[in-house]
């Protein structure tokens, strides 16, 4: 049984995705989701006895990820743009035809900066290669085109906030593709988008959807 007490909106919110909920009243032309994947990030191995990095939010496991029905909150025509590990590309695949989209390519985000013309990476954690980079499986479900078709597959940007996903993404996104936009699992608001996550505040328009028993657990989260 689950401890009441440590539930977190992974838990309790995100049930308004869930069959359980009602039918959404708004659907979203864009919709960008960065999942709370349950593979722990590990440093590389330790001789000193003390144990590796790992975690520290509420996760999900693949299967609760894949069955949440993200679809109903898009429009027959939209796109979708998923964040995956490295260690997690198979899965994220499966994700996403889950929720009724077509992968069309993969975006890559390397994490670091440009200083005189050199590439200065971020190291991240890894137990065999150390991460340097996180991937966006771009989807799309009906016949929705992009609005420009200038953009690369690869950007670069400094890495901030654990988890945190960089402005130049969004920037991308909203070249690329139109609104309205939804952001799920997102960790902080932004200008123009819907925002639905464990740190970030959620639309009241979205939290309607959640039935009374829902409800009446988002107050102990």
């Amino acid at each position: 049984m689950q401890d009441d007490s440590k539930l977190t909106t992974h838990h309790v919110v995100l049930p308004l995705f869930s069959p359980m909920a009602q039918a959404p009243t708004k659907r979203y032309r864009t919709i960008v989701a960065d999942p709370p994947w349950a593979a722990v990030l590990r440093a590389p191995r330790r001789y000193d006895g003390k144990k590796n990095a790992s975690n520290a939010y509420g996760t999900m496991s693949d299967q609760e990820l894949l069955n949440l029905p993200i679809g109903l909150w898009a429009f027959p025509d939209s796109h979708l743009y998923l964040w995956a590990l490295n260690s997690s590309l198979l899965v994220a695949h499966q994700i996403v035809k889950a929720w009724g989209f077509d992968v069309k390519t993969v975006l890559t985000w390397v994490k670091g900066r440009i200083e005189h013309t050199r590439l200065i990476q971020h190291i991240g954690l890894g137990y065999y290669y150390r991460n340097s980079t996180e991937h966006v499986l771009f989807a799309v479900r009906g016949s929705l085109n992009t609005l420009n078709d200038d953009v690369p597959t690869a950007f670069v940007a400094e890495r901030h906030a654990h988890s945190e996903k960089p402005a130049a993404f969004y920037d991308m996104v909203e070249r690329m593709s139109p609104g309205p936009y939804l952001d799920v699992f997102a960790r902080k608001r932004r200008l123009g988008w819907d925002v639905f996550g464990n740190e970030s505040y959620n639309p009241p328009e979205l939290l309607e959807t959640l039935t009374p028993q829902q409800a009446e657990g988002l107050v102990t989260g």
